[in-house]
């Protein structure tokens, strides 16, 4: 009885650490991993800003904002913090609901930013140029200059 005993003790103590083993891999992977969390290209930010553009997803839109940005707009034209911005750009796209958005430009510059220029065009058919500039900022790009112009 004494050696089933011990054979049960040991045949927990080897589960516990082999948990324990995948315990600590899952975390030592996620901890490598959180770097990349949060960590977007121009490109990315490119991509994602045109795929929300598109589809007036605003939330995926304004996550992208760099805090400070400069925002221009028909009727307001100044620096905001991401806070304000969001308010500000989320309202906006609210009064001139998404019908399809066009990706006119594209390109990059020698100091490493993006710019997009593209047609915005509201479902009460009133249509704006967009543009964009995004910029590499510490470890992730963020959009940094928005202008919705109308035409």
């Amino acid at each position: 009885m004494i050696f089933v005993f011990k054979a049960q003790t040991k045949t927990c103590i080897m589960v516990n650490n082999i948990k324990g083993l995948a315990v600590f891999t899952l975390g030592l992977f996620l901890f490598l991993s959180i770097p990349a969390i949060g960590q977007n290209t121009v490109n990315d930010v490119k991509d994602k800003a045109i795929e929300a553009l598109k589809t007036g997803n605003m939330e995926a839109f304004t996550a992208l904002f760099n805090n400070p940005i400069d925002i221009s707009l028909p009727y307001n034209d100044d620096d905001y913090s991401k806070a304000q911005a969001k308010v500000i750009v989320q309202k906006f796209l609210l009064q001139y609901k998404v019908k399809s958005f066009e990706l006119k430009q594209s390109g990059a510059s020698s100091g490493g930013s993006v710019f997009v220029i593209g047609i915005y065009t509201a479902t009460n058919g009133k249509t704006f140029r967009v543009y964009l500039l995004i910029k590499k900022q510490a470890q992730s790009a963020y959009i940094h200059l928005l202008e919705f112009e109308e035409e």
